[in-house]
């Protein structure tokens, strides 16, 4: 396991976050090792918000990446996969 990889990726993503995204940063651990690392941005129509997601693997390599926003009630208005690059309705 290399923490100073995951370490290194999760400052990254949080350094990349918008400004009022970061303070609410939260970790999960992972299976073998990786980390989940999850923020939640206000977005500008008043209720709406995105949430990012990037996974971690023991070795610091990202596994996954995704930005996923909801309206403000709560409903997903859209899935991007930020490795990949495809949106999903």
């Amino acid at each position: 396991m290399n923490r100073l990889a995951q370490a290194a990726n999760i400052a990254r993503f949080v350094g990349k976050l918008p400004t009022n995204a970061r303070l609410s940063v939260q970790f999960r651990p992972l299976p073998n090792g990786g980390i989940a690392a999850q923020a939640t941005s206000a977005g500008r129509v008043t209720g709406s918000f995105a949430v990012y997601e990037k996974q971690i693997d023991a070795d610091g390599v990202t596994v996954q990446y995704s930005k996923s926003t909801y309206d403000p009630f709560g409903i997903i208005i859209n899935v991007k996969d930020k490795l990949a690059g495809g949106v999903f309705p």
